[in-house]
């Protein structure tokens, strides 16, 4: 249970916006869309995977969250973990505008709306060396530079913490925002002709994704500042993708669960190991759960 509550016209207009925007690309139920996006029980799952990499509680960690959408990550950190959260989000952009709907939930919640910040990650308003831990999920694959991005998150984080950054895997087989199969790399040009004559969908919101972004783009990202000793890249979620394939140990949030009765057949056909193991290898694993650690610098 959470100490968040969310008030019930504010359940109704993210459902008049963000649930039918997304329920007209993935053709999931506006409503489940909308419970998983306003979901505490998730920022509690997210939580427990810091947690796992951080190796300490969450509690009481100075803590930025880059893209905080409605404010759920950081209303739910100040409230249930006591923790010092803050958040950065465009204002005016978006399903009804997210930032302006975040500052309600907080306000509403009796946490400060200071705490969430009009910024984007390629500039963000903190100084150098600021946070403990350093958060996003779902968002670098929409803005403008994900290298910038990744170059303000390490900026931003004190010397000893952790940076932990989750997007979708475009070298994957699977493209949540739609909720479709993908073939991994494929080029923009070719995924929107998919979208709009294959799958009937509108290939327009394909424009906004940065479909570039995979395993080997990341390392790409993050190589100067491992050569200088600068990080040290702890994981990219290889194991937490293996666990969930073989347990089923996972929330089927948006369009996962058509996933989910991939990985049912699998498991009862004792092939998921195999499988899991492939992709693995091959780097499809989704989503890539990059978590970093800055370095402390040696005297």
């Amino acid at each position: 249970m959470s100490l968040v509550v969310i008030k019930e016209d504010i359940v109704d207009k993210v459902s008049e916006t963000y649930g039918i925007y997304y329920a007209g690309l993935s053709n999931v139920e506006k409503d489940k869309i909308t419970k998983d996006v306003l979901s505490t029980s998730k920022v509690h799952d997210q939580v427990k995977i810091i947690e796992r990499f951080l190796r300490e509680p969450f509690t009481k960690k100075k803590v930025l969250e880059i893209g905080s959408g409605y404010g759920l990550f950081v209303a739910v950190g100040v409230l249930d973990y006591k923790a010092d959260v803050y958040g950065v989000e465009p204002s005016a952009v978006g399903f009804g505008g997210s930032f302006e709907t975040s500052q309600e939930i907080l306000k509403s919640n009796n946490v400060d709306t200071s705490r969430i910040k009009c910024g984007i990650a390629e500039d963000l308003p903190f100084e150098n060396d600021s946070f403990d831990i350093v958060y996003s999920t779902n968002v670098f694959e929409h803005v403008n530079d994900p290298e910038k991005s990744f170059s303000e998150a390490i900026r931003v984080c004190k010397p000893g913490g952790l940076i932990q950054i989750v997007i979708p895997n475009y070298g994957s087989f699977y493209e949540g925002h739609y909720a479709c199969w993908y073939l991994p790399y494929t080029p923009i040009k070719v995924w929107k002709f998919w979208l709009k004559y294959v799958l009937k969908k509108d290939p327009s919101y394909a424009d906004t994704l940065r479909t570039n972004l995979n395993f080997f783009s990341v390392q790409k990202y993050l190589k100067p500042y491992k050569d200088t000793k600068t990080i040290e890249v702890v994981s990219t979620g290889e194991e937490v993708f293996y666990e969930r394939m073989n347990t089923g140990d996972f929330v089927p949030y948006a369009g996962l669960t058509k996933v989910q009765k991939i990985l049912t057949f699998l498991r009862e056909s004792k092939l998921v190991w195999l499988v899991s193991k492939i992709l693995l290898v091959i780097k499809s694993h989704s989503p890539l759960i990059i978590t970093i650690r800055k370095k402390v610098p040696t005297v």
